[in-house]
């Protein structure tokens, strides 16, 4: 469904290097419980989307003792040509107010 799909970065004129890429929890209550899920990681060239990366995101409670959910994965040859953009999908909604999860993309553009 299309309110599963997020752009995580636009188009580049050169291209763009990937370094790392975090998926974290972002709930607005400490104590909620992370949805089990799976988040896909797309390059999109305008016409076709390719599916190129996927993170476990595992049930978790965090509390006042225990760390929300994070998961991140590093790159070394992840390079997106130029005009392409990097997507990102879940299999499970998510909701601000309990199961929210924030992705973010680190690199640069050449």
């Amino acid at each position: 469904a299309t309110a599963n799909i997020v752009a995580l970065t636009g188009t580049s004129t050169n291209g763009r290097r990937i370094d790392e890429i975090q998926v974290r929890a972002a709930s607005s209550s400490i104590t909620a419980t992370t949805a089990a899920q799976v988040v896909g990681i797309w390059a999109w060239d305008g016409t076709t989307a390719y599916l190129i990366d996927e993170f476990i995101v595992t049930a978790l409670a965090p509390s006042t003792t225990a760390v929300a959910f994070t998961i991140s994965k590093t790159y070394t040859t992840l390079v997106l040509p130029a005009e392409y953009k990097l997507y990102m999908s879940t299999t499970v909604t998510t909701t601000a107010s309990t199961t929210a999860l924030t992705v973010h993309v680190y690199g640069g553009d050449y």
